[in-house]
């Protein structure tokens, strides 16, 4: 089962992946494409289709365990929705 967070994170770090693996991670949550067409697509094998997709998913949360920048962007939305400004307040004082 895909994990569609990994959709969200792609969104947002997506440019730091290479070419390839950015290729590779929107066909597979983007475009709902199996291991299969990615790998005939590709020219690589299924499980090669498969590691490359993984890889990815391990970088882009590595990005977000460093950065945290998406888990900031939606406490911010969160905060501003519920108009909690000593919330917005303390995230951006972490900042």
């Amino acid at each position: 089962m895909k994990d569609l967070s990994i959709a969200l994170l792609l969104d947002v770090y997506g440019e730091l992946l290479n070419e390839k693996q950015r290729r590779i991670a929107k066909d597979y949550f983007y475009d709902d494409l199996s291991l299969s067409e990615i790998s005939e697509n590709e020219g690589i094998s299924r499980q090669g289709a498969h590691e490359a997709i993984k890889r990815s998913e391990q970088l882009l949360r590595f990005y977000e365990d460093k950065l945290h920048y998406h888990k900031t962007v939606t406490e911010l939305k969160s905060a501003l929705d519920n108009n909690n400004f000593n919330e917005i307040r303390k995230i951006i004082e972490k900042l």
